[in-house]
């Protein structure tokens, strides 16, 4: 999805494509590709192809604001470079392609039931390339502090690591599944990043801290911080930005192959740019056929206004009865 809807939560649906595909890379350029399978009334379908022929492995994405709330589909295309959009409500829709080794290729408008062939754009360089790939492979640029940095000497003897965390290991389940990862990603483009509209700062030591205390969540990312030791990992993620900064670009991941190629995937915006829905849930991961095809719900994370309100409504005994059955804790402790 486009940068420009970052504000948004989108609710996601994951489908199986049309049509079969086997994990080659791409049909030779003397091979030309198959014709693309029939469109539909509901349908968008055609062939992807590049500089050395039909596309492998790429996605193709359609997205509509036509309806009530924006619309996204997208497949992947098969080893001809063959795909097909299906299902689409009746709008028009920007159809352009993504893959890794590509730049996005220009949006042309377009409708169900037509055919519709794409040009894939190549990067121009590694830097291009590498802008969309997953957050994960950027996050694999850091660099945490070394096994030798930790013992029971405490925080003058390792580099500045909280003297609890005893070992490399407790430090990166901290990072990760107990700290800044339970919440959100790290390698996403905002956070590989310094923003310019932070303001300027005499380093970038200087500047993570205080994007950290940015937002609602600002306490709780500055105890994740200090529960690591603030000074060994302000300067991690300020030497990790730096790198990114100067050119550093993670390795290239694979496209897509064999069945996963099948995947197709539905999303709608859901709220509007001013909602900070944190958690959605759809079913029970211990029994993922729950709830099939029903409502997907989710929870916010309230600002101080909400926190307030949700307060004072629990101390009339009206507590908001949304806040409470998702578990918000100012209405429920309070």
């Amino acid at each position: 999805m486009r940068t420009h809807t970052a504000s948004y939560v989108a609710v996601m649906v994951v489908g199986l494509a049309a049509f079969s595909t086997v994990p080659r890379i791409r049909t030779p350029v003397h091979q030309p590709p198959e014709p693309a399978a029939r469109s539909d009334g509901d349908t968008i379908g055609g062939v992807v192809t590049g500089p050395s022929g039909p596309e492998a492995g790429v996605w193709v994405i359609a997205e509509t604001s036509e309806l009530a709330t924006k619309f996204v589909k997208i497949v992947v295309t098969d080893d001809q470079g063959r795909y097909l959009l299906p299902d689409l409500p009746k709008a028009t829709y920007r159809v352009w392609v993504r893959g890794y080794g590509l730049v996005d290729s220009r949006a042309v408008r377009a409708t169900p039931g037509r055919t519709l062939n794409l040009t894939a754009v190549v990067a121009p360089d590694a830097r291009a390339a590498a802008h969309y790939y997953p957050a994960g492979y950027w996050f694999s640029l850091i660099r945490v502090p070394a096994k030798s940095e930790f013992g029971p000497t405490g925080a003058d003897g390792n580099g500045g690591a909280s003297p609890n965390v005893r070992s490399q290991a407790e430090w990166i389940r901290i990072l990760k599944s107990g700290g800044c990862w339970a919440c959100h990603q790290l390698g996403s483009l905002g956070t590989r990043e310094i923003p310019k509209a932070l303001g300027t700062f005499e380093s970038s030591t200087a500047a993570w801290l205080r994007r950290l205390q940015s937002g609602q969540a600002g306490g709780q990312m500055i105890g994740t911080v200090s529960q690591l030791g603030a000074k060994r990992a302000l300067a991690m993620f300020a030497d990790w930005t730096d790198r990114i900064a100067g050119g550093a670009v993670p390795p290239t991941p694979p496209r897509p192959q064999g069945i996963e190629r099948n995947v197709v995937i539905t999303e709608w915006d859901w709220a509007d740019p001013k909602a900070y829905l944190h958690d959605e849930v759809s079913t029970d991961r211990r029994n993922p056929t729950l709830n099939a095809n029903g409502s997907i719900y989710g929870c916010h994370e309230p600002g101080p206004a909400d926190s307030a309100r949700s307060q004072h409504r629990a101390g009339r005994g009206t507590a908001d009865s949304s806040l409470a059955l998702l578990g918000h804790r100012g209405a429920v402790d309070q």
